[in-house]
């Protein structure tokens, strides 16, 4: 393996890139009825939170228990749980995870119930302060709720040695392709994007206007542009990546601008419609390159 993609800052860049391509391709199958990526997110995030937060003991309780509800891992030895979920209602999912762990926690010694939210868009940390445990469980939105990123921070809690074992493990689950030359699916985060920016504008399954929808799309953007492959695409795949990502900075800032100014502004979601179209064409012409084509 390259020494460069050995040292803290790439490992971390590995993490990071990694988490999102697991969130993006759970959420995503779970839309279309597949649940499977998201169960797996359980054992996918595991070997992460019990070295990067201190559970030695933390298991997966499904295994031992395929009834358990309100949880999902469990450390014996620290008495918490975790609930993992790629689920968007969020205060919805934490009242009923919080009161199923409260009627299936082993004892009244298991008190603490941390939430895990492996999702794209980042959680709704205001709406959750309204959230009130029962009696005898201990829950806060800023204690108890793991995001991506909140994983990420933690990445200096161990060596670069067992951080490198820890990123390999998780790249090998989420199912990315070549484990010694790091590569990432673009093809799979600019689709993910295109589909996010989606609801922004076009209500889904008849429900309302995803107004995080740009939000989201800006983060996966983000981590698009600092996908390691990207830097090596050359000639036409380069030109074609570099207009994915000119086409979607313009469309995410157009939905943006209709859903601060809300739905009633014909001439804005015009404008969003007609720059997600483009984006939607320049993403069509990146599946002609795969990841690290040359031409």
């Amino acid at each position: 393996m390259n020494s460069k993609d050995v040292g803290l800052p790439r490992l971390i860049d590995r993490l990071a890139i990694a988490l999102a391509l697991q969130a993006m391709a759970a959420t995503s199958l779970s839309r279309a009825g597949r649940n499977d990526r998201a169960v797996s997110s359980e054992d996918v995030i595991l070997p992460l939170l019990r070295d990067l937060y201190g559970w030695p003991s933390l298991r997966n309780g499904n295994v031992d228990d395929p009834q358990t509800s309100g949880y999902d891992l469990i450390a014996d030895g620290s008495k918490i749980a975790v609930q993992v979920t790629v689920q968007h209602e969020e205060v919805a999912k934490v009242r009923k995870s919080l009161d199923a762990f409260m009627k299936s926690r082993p004892d009244d010694s298991y008190r603490a119930l941390y939430v895990c939210f492996l999702k794209p868009e980042r959680v709704d940390r205001r709406a959750l302060q309204n959230v009130i445990a029962p009696e005898g469980i201990d829950f806060s939105q800023d204690v108890h709720v793991i995001e991506r990123h909140n994983i990420v921070a933690r990445a200096g809690k161990v060596g670069v040695s067992r951080l490198s074992e820890l990123v390999e493990e998780l790249e090998k689950g989420v199912g990315i392709r070549q484990r010694y030359e790091y590569s990432v699916d673009a093809i799979a985060f600019s689709n993910d994007l295109v589909l996010t920016l989606l609801r922004g504008f076009q209500p889904e399954y008849g429900g309302g206007l995803d107004q995080k929808a740009w939000s989201s799309a800006g983060d996966l953007l983000h981590t698009y542009n600092r996908a390691s492959w990207v830097a090596r695409l050359r000639g036409a795949g380069r030109r074609a990546s570099d207009a994915f990502a000119s086409e979607a900075a313009v469309a995410i800032e157009a939905v943006r601008q209709f859903c601060t100014a809300g739905s009633d502004e014909p001439d804005l979601q015009h404008n969003a419609i007609k720059a997600w179209k483009a984006l939607d064409i320049a993403q069509s012409n990146l599946r002609d390159y795969a990841p690290g084509s040359e031409s």
